[in-house]
């Protein structure tokens, strides 16, 4: 899978399971954390998520904010756990 096919997946994911991003235009620099679009709660679920999605395991004590950030950040994330 390529970071490019990956972006587009987790957007979707974002899409689908966070209500309060109806209407954003997601893009791969766009800022969930800093705009207030995710609290923390949300990205408690949201690498619960990921882990399921892309059978990867996120290590939470372990992973920076910014890589939450965005979904290109997240992407990237994703990636280096799959590899």
């Amino acid at each position: 899978m390529n970071e490019a096919q990956l972006l587009g997946e987790i957007c979707a994911l974002l899409l689908k399971e966070f209500p309060q991003l109806q209407g954003v235009e997601l893009s791969a620099d766009t800022e969930l954390i800093s705009s207030g679009l995710l609290d923390s709660f949300a990205l408690v679920n949201l690498i619960a998520l990921l882990e399921e999605a892309y059978r990867v395991e996120l290590d939470v004590e372990e992973i920076e904010l910014e890589a939450l950030e965005s979904p290109g950040a997240i992407a990237a994330l994703c990636l280096e756990a799959l590899a």
